[in-house]
């Protein structure tokens, strides 16, 4: 049976770690591992008043305090890594979180580390300080009426804070030694390509971009930045979403063509009819039209947009088991190390300003729900091709 652990942050009253322990010791919970996060600042229990055999960890942050945009930038980051180099041990069942000490700045960075990392066995709580006041004795002493522990559980209020776990939708994201704001910034491009493709239902609005508007009231200008970009994303496509089918149906493959033809030449102005090339054919599959569409239109959006093509050809072919939906351009070649590593995440060839890595993944990986592929036919000076390879079945 894996450990039990306690995750808190440290501001001027750490009793308030010791009450959280005591409550969850009133639960029949048995904390194995108390971890701390702060700054130099921050107050500390002394050791002779920490709970025996319980190990217990700091992780202070250099700084004395959260006075600037870089310090709580440095704070974030600590409380970010802390959570996840916990959540990567394999001898760890549950964290029970307690974001009540420290600034209110940590307090949401912690609930931001909660969402991105937290899996639902994880509980995060608010403790309501005990200000009963008393002297400070053993750990061992019979009473526990002390200032640290106090005798009764109903002394202790813990408040259960709901939150949204979002670990789930970003399985695919290489966590290991980055920053928050690299995990931040490549989450926010998975969320973008995830929510584009229709992985997102209706709610979103309600579950999951209100917390966090909530929890970044007060942050700092770059990070409050990050999570707007991730609010704008799931609100627009949440519109989206909301007014397109994702059942299963019949798809007529011209029908798509066109359709992808139209929303090309909605989203560039530089982009007009002579672009493309539509070959008529009968075929039709059987699939969620809006994730066809947008894999589709994702491949063109790359060849117009990084590929510098001015020549889109779309068909297709059938084979005894497969369709064939083929996505050519006349845009640069890819190398073909380039071609072996371009559905791997965050491989990304462009300059600084291109892409990050994360469409041509996400769309893979949509398609092999379907049990279909995507894969680069050629590339050469000549043209590129891609082919999107579906299954067929009795339509």
């Amino acid at each position: 049976m894996g450990k039990n652990v306690l995750l808190s942050t440290l501001g001027t009253s750490p009793k308030i770690i010791t009450e959280m322990y005591q409550a969850l010791k009133f639960q029949n919970i048995e904390i194995q591992e108390i971890h701390t996060v702060g700054t130099k600042g921050s107050k500390t229990v002394p050791e002779q008043y920490r709970p025996a055999n319980v190990l217990w960890q700091e992780h202070l942050c250099d700084i004395q305090d959260v006075q600037s945009e870089e310090a709580a930038k440095a704070v974030a980051n600590t409380i970010f890594q802390t959570l996840r180099n916990l959540k990567e041990r394999q001898d760890i069942d549950r964290i029970f979180l307690d974001y009540t000490g420290g600034r209110k700045e940590m307090s949401s960075y912690f609930l931001l580390s909660a969402q991105l990392l937290c899996s639902e066995q994880d509980e995060l709580y608010h403790v309501e300080p005990n200000e009963k006041k008393g002297p400070l004795v053993d750990f061992n002493h019979p009473q526990f009426n002390t200032y640290y522990y106090p005798q009764k559980p109903e002394e202790i209020t813990l408040i259960p804070v709901p939150f949204v776990r979002l670990h789930h939708l970003f399985a695919f994201i290489e966590m290991k030694d980055v920053s928050l704001w690299t995990f931040l910034e490549r989450s926010s491009t998975a969320l973008e390509n995830l929510c584009y493709c229709g992985l997102i239902g209706n709610g979103i609005e309600h579950e999951v971009a209100a917390p966090f508007q909530k929890a970044f009231a007060n942050a700092p200008k770059s990070l409050y930045n990050s999570l707007e970009r991730i609010y704008g994303t799931f609100k627009s496509f949440h519109t989206i979403l909301r007014s397109e089918k994702t059942e299963q149906e019949r798809i007529s493959l011209v029908d798509l063509f066109h359709n992808v033809k139209s929303t090309t030449l909605e989203f560039y102005d530089d982009v007009d009819d002579s672009h493309f090339s539509i070959q008529e054919t009968p075929l039709c599959v059987w699939m969620e039209r809006t994730i066809l569409l947008h894999i589709v239109f994702n491949i063109v959006k790359n060849a117009i947009v990084h590929g510098k093509a001015s020549q889109i050809c779309l068909y297709a072919m059938e084979t005894e088991r497969q369709i064939h939906v083929f996505i050519e351009n006349n845009g640069m070649s890819m190398p073909e190390y380039v071609q072996k590593e371009i559905f791997s995440p965050f491989k990304s060839y462009h300059n600084p300003d291109g892409g990050k890595g994360v469409g041509l993944p996400v769309m893979r990986k949509l398609i092999q729900n379907f049990q279909g592929d995507i894969k680069i036919v050629k590339s050469d000076e000549t043209k590129t091709v891609f082919v999107v390879q579906i299954p067929k079945k009795e339509i």
